[in-house]
């Protein structure tokens, strides 16, 4: 058998710590979860890149920059 104390209430207070323990990890486990789904259904909403981007500075300006889809210099426009 293990190292455990042959006294029943240590042993039930072992049995609680670690059970608490496990719940906080249980609960952990379920929120790693969800922050995957989620981060997986923003992945399937996300519209495609477009092709280009155009670029100007206040509405109805006219246009100053041309980028590429996906270009890090568009920035998140």
């Amino acid at each position: 058998m293990y190292d455990i104390s042959p006294d029943l209430s240590r042993i039930r207070t072992l049995r609680t710590w670690y059970g608490m323990w496990v719940d906080r990890i249980d609960e952990a486990i379920a929120g790693a979860e969800q922050r995957e789904k989620e981060r997986q259904q923003g992945e399937e909403r996300r519209p495609p890149t477009p092709d280009w981007i155009v670029l100007s500075i206040g509405v109805g300006a006219r246009p100053i920059e041309v980028h590429v889809g996906g270009c890090y210099a568009a920035g998140k426009r």
